[in-house]
């Protein structure tokens, strides 16, 4: 059975899109297209037919493109764990080590991170007196990962 797509969902899946360099891949795919048109077709018609093959190849390189940051985010998080356990092997408690291990993290990672980010997280959830388990099991979910 079909899914009815409302709007907000529409706009959401096209959003994801407008970043600029889905833009520039858009244009060097176009251009590939008229291009493979032309060279063996000799007409640029046959690249305007072969213009759908965009939407495919968007579609692979969303996949691709994710599963990029997922692998840098994994080699980020191993980072986390060396930084984290060299804390602990110091003398710090759980929550002191994880506050020391960003700034450790600071010297490698931008900000804008999405690691850092997380870890930004678990930090505010720790001032609420969250315990550290519920933040990190709540950081793992959001990030999709083992």
């Amino acid at each position: 059975m079909m899914k009815k797509w409302k709007r907000q969902d529409i706009w959401k899946h096209i959003g994801r899109y407008r970043k600029p360099e889905y833009g520039i891949v858009l244009i060097g795919m176009a251009v590939s297209c008229m291009g493979i048109g032309y060279l063996f077709y000799d007409s640029w018609i046959a690249g305007v037919v072969l213009s759908p093959s965009i939407g495919f190849f968007l579609h692979w390189y969303e996949g691709w493109r994710i599963k990029q940051q997922k692998k840098c985010y994994l080699i980020a998080f191993k980072e986390l764990l060396y930084a984290l356990a060299s804390n602990l092997r110091v003398g710090y408690s759980v929550e002191n080590a994880w506050r020391r291990m960003r700034k450790d993290l600071q010297l490698l990672y931008p900000e804008d991170e999405a690691l850092m980010k997380d870890i930004r997280e678990v930090e505010e959830s720790l001032e609420l007196h969250i315990p550290i388990e519920v933040a990190v099991e709540r950081m793992s979910k959001k990030q999709e990962l083992e």
